[in-house]
C-alpha cells in the first residue's frame, strides 16, 4: 500500500492530476511555487511559479507570474511571463506580459506591453518580484 514505487515525485503528476486550488473564500499573502497545476478563484498577493496556472473569474492575483501556460478569467495586477497567454473575455490585466504565444479574446482589458520571446529566453527564467502596491 505504501511502497516506493506508487509515490510520485513532484512535477510527475500525470495528464488528469488535479491542480492545487485557491478557493475562492481563501486569500493568500505570500509565494506560490509548484511543478504542477494552480486555479485560482480566490486572492493571491504575492509571486506565482508553477507549470500552469489557471485564475477563474473570481480569482485575483498581485504580483508577478511564471508559468508554462497561464489561462486568465479574472484579475491580474503585476507581470506575466509564459510560453503561453489567454486572456479570456472576462479578464482584467494591468500587466506586462512576456510570452511566445498570446491570445487575447474580444471583451478582455489589457493595459500594458507584451513582448515576445528571444530563442535564447527561457519561458520559466527568474522573474524579479513586483513591488508592493
Amino acid at each position: 500500500m505504501f511502497n516506493k514505487s506508487s509515490h510520485r515525485k513532484p512535477g510527475q503528476d500525470g495528464p488528469g492530476a488535479m491542480p492545487s486550488i485557491v478557493a475562492r473564500n481563501l486569500r493568500i499573502l505570500g509565494n506560490l511555487d509548484s511543478d504542477g497545476d494552480i486555479q485560482v478563484d480566490g486572492a493571491v498577493e504575492g509571486d506565482i511559479r508553477t507549470g500552469r496556472l489557471t485564475i477563474g473569474e473570481s480569482g485575483r492575483v498581485r504580483g508577478a507570474i511564471e508559468a508554462e501556460t497561464v489561462t486568465v478569467a479574472g484579475a491580474v495586477t503585476g507581470s506575466i511571463k509564459a510560453k503561453s497567454v489567454s486572456l479570456l473575455r472576462t479578464a482584467r490585466v494591468i500587466a506586462d506580459i512576456a510570452q511566445d504565444q498570446l491570445t487575447v479574446e474580444s471583451g478582455a482589458v489589457f493595459e500594458g506591453n507584451s513582448r515576445r520571446f528571444t530563442k535564447e529566453e527561457p519561458a520559466r527564467a527568474r522573474i524579479e518580484p513586483v513591488a508592493s502596491m
